[in-house]
């Protein structure tokens, strides 16, 4: 769905930026009360997105170490 508003696809940016520093996406529309109702959906959609991701991310990593820390073991039992 594209931003046909100039003004809203502009607060949009400066917002995601906002909420990239760590602002919470409540207090992130009370700076911009005239989009408030627009805004805050897409900002919660956002941090869905974000955490969604690094959730994504964060599983394959700790199976990568669990993978390596039973291959060092397996690897130091060979080697005693």
């Amino acid at each position: 769905m594209p931003l046909e508003d100039p003004a809203l696809a502009f607060i949009l940016d400066e917002a995601l930026g906002l909420l990239d520093a760590g602002e919470a996406p409540e207090s992130i529309v009370e700076r911009f009360p005239d989009f408030s109702g627009r805004l805050l959906p897409l900002l919660r959609m956002a941090t869905t997105l974000r955490d969604t991701a690094d959730d994504a991310i964060d599983v394959p990593i700790d199976a990568l170490k669990d993978i390596g820390e039973f291959l060092e073991e397996k690897f130091e039992d060979l080697t005693d």
